[in-house]
């Protein structure tokens, strides 16, 4: 089972959250491809639905019918799987953001030390242009040179600010970096933890990055960026926080009475003190798990920021021929409570308004005015 839910809230393209709709095309799929589909879809989404094969006739009836089961299942073209494959590397050849939506808007979220890092783009900027083309959220076509860049390429990003004014031009070079989704670091008398996905890798770094955590200082967890990842290593993540053996949250299939509940496992390293989780619209999935745990079991936490996307939904995703793939929601997944929480967004217990793009050490300020 461990194996089998191994990617399950994370989505299985990472964390570029760049979700388009796919070219439509009206080329019908063989009477043995529809089979295959219809068999994927009754047996591995949560609600267990009886496919009408009316709805499979191509790409655009699948993906109408696939969003009527919910927000996010859906078909992706081989070219969308190989982009999405291409960002998921831990070390990959680009200009180093991670991109994510906010409605028509795209805020680009610096990795440290790559290329827009190193050209000046410390902090999260809304991007008005990459080599002077515009990224439409819904256009796959709008954003598939992202992963076309040649080492030592020169590319100029132009950045704005939410209300649409250009704020400044950025020019750099094409590099292959390491992806990092994990940073820690002390600021006065707080340690600081920031995870961008949960991944084995990530898990693996948070803990060792805890033995240098001072038990006397209080500790800020930023969520900020963070849509999710692997369940598994959320729990394990979860482990180095709360007791063994408390059951963080439960998978539920439509057809199945009681739910399966996750635990955490041995391996507390940190004793109980005052969290901080950072949070914001583009905390998500596995991610919101981690606050809702954290909160349940450590009742002094305090979420800072803004509310959450409300994802409750854990995801498979399914290999079909000709390198497309079919990402179907397998499970719904409720909190500590064992309550639903499917759009039901996190919300703040401290507001703090535009937390996405404002500088750490900023929030770490406005925390210290509040205490």
């Amino acid at each position: 089972m461990r194996f089998i839910l191994l990617l399950l809230l994370g989505s299985f393209f990472f964390a570029t959250s760049l979700i388009a709709k796919e070219y439509e095309t009206k080329a019908s799929f063989s009477k043995k491809k529809k089979q295959r589909i219809s068999i994927i879809i009754s047996n591995n989404h949560f609600k267990k639905p009886r496919v009408d094969q009316s709805s499979l006739q191509n790409t655009a009836t699948l993906n109408r019918y696939l969003n009527q089961l919910d927000p996010y299942s859906k078909h992706f073209s081989a070219k969308e799987v190989a982009f999405k494959q291409k960002r998921g590397k831990t070390k990959r050849l680009g200009i180093g953001l991670d991109l994510l939506i906010d409605g028509d808007l795209i805020l680009g979220v610096p990795i440290k030390e790559g290329p827009a890092y190193q050209a000046g783009i410390t902090t999260p900027v809304y991007i008005c242009s990459i080599n002077k083309k515009k990224i439409k959220p819904s256009e796959f076509e709008s954003y598939q040179f992202l992963t076309e860049f040649s080492q030592g390429q020169i590319v100029e990003i132009q950045t704005m600010s939410k209300t649409a004014k250009k704020l400044g031009k950025y020019q750099l070079k094409v590099q292959l970096f390491p992806q990092k989704y994990v940073d820690i670091k002390l600021a006065g008398k707080i340690n600081v933890l920031s995870i961008r996905q949960f991944s084995n890798d990530s898990t693996l770094k948070i803990k060792n990055a805890l033995k240098s955590f001072a038990d006397n200082k209080s500790l800020i967890i930023d969520l900020r960026f963070n849509p999710g990842g692997d369940l598994y290593a959320t729990i394990d993540t979860l482990s180095f926080f709360i007791k063994q053996n408390l059951t963080v949250a439960y998978l539920k299939e439509n057809n199945i009475k009681n739910a399966i509940p996750l635990k955490t496992v041995s391996g507390r390293s940190i004793s109980d003190k005052k969290v901080y989780l950072l949070l914001s619209q583009f905390t998500a999935s596995s991610a919101e798990i981690f606050a809702q745990a954290i909160k349940h079991y450590l009742p002094q936490t305090v979420f800072v920021g803004s509310s959450t996307a409300g994802k409750c939904l854990a995801q498979e995703t399914h290999l079909l021929k000709h390198k497309t793939a079919i990402q179907l929601s397998v499970y719904e997944v409720l909190n500590a409570r064992k309550e639903h929480c499917q759009n039901k967004p996190l919300i703040a217990d401290i507001k703090i308004k535009n937390i996405e793009t404002m500088p750490l050490t900023q929030v770490i300020n406005s925390l210290s005015r509040l205490k």
